[in-house]
C-alpha cells in the first residue's frame, strides 16, 4: 500500500489515467459496478491505524481540455494505492473516484 499526496489530477468525465509511482492507473467507468469500499482503509484509517507511510508527492495525469472546470479543492487530492491495483482519490473537496492498474475502455467520449 502507498500513499500519494498533494497529486494534481481532475477527472470531469473520468477518462483521464494518472500516473503513480511510474505506474498508470485508470479511472473505472462510470457505468462500472461500485466498488466495496468497506475492502479498502481511507486515509483516517491508516492514520489513525498507524499504518500510514508518506511518500513523496506526485504531481501527474495526462492535461486534457476540462469540461467544467474543477472548484476548490477538486483538483488536488490524497490518492491511497492498494496492492491489489486498485487506488482511491479523494480530493481536497471530499470527491472521490476509484482507479485502477487495468486498462480500462470507456463506452463515452469528453
Amino acid at each position: 500500500m502507498a500513499v500519494f499526496e498533494d497529486v494534481n489530477w481532475y477527472p470531469p468525465c473520468a477518462i483521464t489515467p494518472i500516473e503513480l509511482g511510474g505506474d498508470l492507473y485508470y479511472p473505472l467507468p462510470m457505468d462500472a459496478p461500485p466498488v466495496d469500499e468497506s475492502q479498502y482503509p481511507t486515509i483516517v484509517d491508516l492514520v489513525t491505524g498507524d499504518l500510514y507511510q508518506e511518500e513523496s508527492a506526485v504531481t501527474a495525469g495526462l492535461d486534457l481540455p476540462r469540461l467544467i472546470p474543477p472548484g476548490p479543492g477538486d483538483d488536488i487530492g490524497t490518492v491511497i494505492v492498494y496492492s491489489d491495483g486498485m487506488a482511491r482519490f479523494e480530493s481536497r473537496s471530499g470527491n472521490v473516484a476509484w482507479l485502477t492498474r487495468e486498462v480500462q475502455e470507456y463506452g463515452y467520449v469528453c
